[in-house]
This record gives C-alpha cells, sequence and structure tokens, in this order.
C-alpha cells in the first residue's frame, strides 16, 4: 500500500490519511482513544468501552489478518489562531449532550510520514468480506470516528474517500457499512458519498447500547463499485 498515494497534502491544512502500525505504541494509542471517544459519543453506545474491550481491541485487531485500519492525522501547526478547529458538536443548541466531560475526547499525538507532532483526529476501521453474487471481495466499514472539535472540516470524507481507494485497487464490488437512523450527519455524509440503503428503507431494529430498552433503528448501506 503507497502511503504517499493515501497521504496528499490537504489544500487549506496539513491532513493526512495513512495505515495506523497497531504494532508501534502512538497509533496503538491513538485507535485506541479515538474508539474509546466513539463509544461514549450519543452516536456510539454513550458509555466509554470496558476496561477489558481496553486491554483487549488492539491486541485482537492485530489477530484479525484482514483488518484495515486508517488514521486521520492533522498538523496542529497548521490550524493557527485565526482558524481554530471547530468547537465539540454538543456546543450547537439543537445538538445532544455528549455523555463524558470533553477532557477526554482529545486528540493522541502521533507521528507522520514527516516526522513526529501530528495529532490523530479520525479512524476508519474495515474488515474484507465477501460476495457469492459477485465472487469478488468486498469492504465493510465498521467504525468511521471523528473527535467532535474535527467534524465538519472534510477529514470524514477523506478517510471515507481513502476506504473508497482501496476498495477499488483491491478489486472489490462494494463496500458496506451501517449507520443509525437518527444520525443525520452520517447519513448525509454517506449519501453524499454514493451510499445507498441496501435494500431500499431496509432497517434492523437494535437495542441501545446505553439503554437496553430503547429500540435504535440502524441502516444497512452500500456502495457499489462493480456489477
Amino acid at each position: 500500500m503507497n502511503q504517499s498515494r493515501l497521504s496528499p497534502p490537504a489544500a487549506a491544512h496539513a491532513v493526512a490519511i495513512r495505515p495506523a502500525d497497531l504494532a508501534a505504541a502512538a497509533d496503538a494509542a491513538a485507535v485506541l482513544g479515538l474508539l474509546d471517544a466513539y463509544a461514549r459519543d450519543p452516536m456510539g453506545q454513550g458509555r466509554p468501552l470496558t476496561r477489558e474491550a481496553r486491554a483487549c481491541l488492539i491486541p485482537a485487531l492485530r489477530r484479525v489478518s484482514d483488518a484495515l485500519v486508517l488514521l486521520a492525522v492533522v498538523d496542529p501547526a497548521a490550524w493557527g489562531a485565526a482558524d481554530p478547529p471547530a468547537p465539540p458538536a454538543a456546543h450547537a443548541p439543537d445538538a445532544a449532550p455528549l455523555a463524558v466531560p470533553e477532557a477526554v475526547l482529545v486528540a493522541t499525538p502521533v507521528a507522520t510520514m514527516a516526522g513526529a507532532g501530528a495529532l490523530a483526529v479520525g479512524v476508519a476501521v474495515c474488515f474484507t468480506g465477501f460476495s457469492t453474487f459477485q465472487a469478488r471481495g468486498l469492504l465493510n466499514l465498521h467504525d468511521l470516528a471523528l473527535l467532535p472539535a474535527w467534524r465538519g472540516r472534510g477529514i470524514g470524507r477523506r478517510l471515507l474517500a481513502a476506504v473508497e481507494a482501496i476498495a477499488r485497487a483491491r478489486g472489490y464490488c462494494k463496500i458496506t457499512l451501517e449507520v443509525r437512523g437518527d444520525n443525520a450527519p452520517a447519513r448525509a455524509l454517506y449519501a453524499s458519498a454514493g451510499f445507498g440503503v441496501a435494500p431500499p428503507d431496509a432497517a434492523v431494529p437494535m437495542a441501545d447500547g446505553a439503554n437496553s430498552s430503547t429500540a435504535i433503528t440502524h441502516l444497512f448501506c452500500e456502495k457499489r463499485l462493480a456489477d
């Protein structure tokens, strides 16, 4: 996998998308921190990862031979005082409050291709599947997460584009994912990137992680890359 092709410089700010090296302590800590922040978010499970999950997650991911983990890293020096990161979405009047203090939702320092000093602010975790109808592989986007302060800046879209580029390069027939029915920003992002609900109007009721008595609709979406 050519990292330089996955990580072109952003036009306005230094943002790079690159594979995470789960054998490297900094990358492993970044992935764990981002997934824990996602779990704490109301659109995740509304509570942090358990101690057991935190202890097992990275070793378990490393044992999954087909796991693809991408990090979005930013150069903080490129974000000057005149253009600071947006405030967390929870500060917006119509946003649901975060389930945890903002202090835990911080970026983790990581190294980039150019050296140290960057911050990990987003992650994509994917696994390979197989379509018997197409007799070709597919890529399931299991997690796409950004820290709240870095949402709405095109970083999620770049992560999604990198996932698609890799899927196409591998000759996969499609990308699949699930999204909560009440996650309007995520649904809008996926729709704008060409994902559709498959089959149309398909939905799977699931128990809310924070409240097992609350049913939440999850939509199964896919983007076909080849017929």
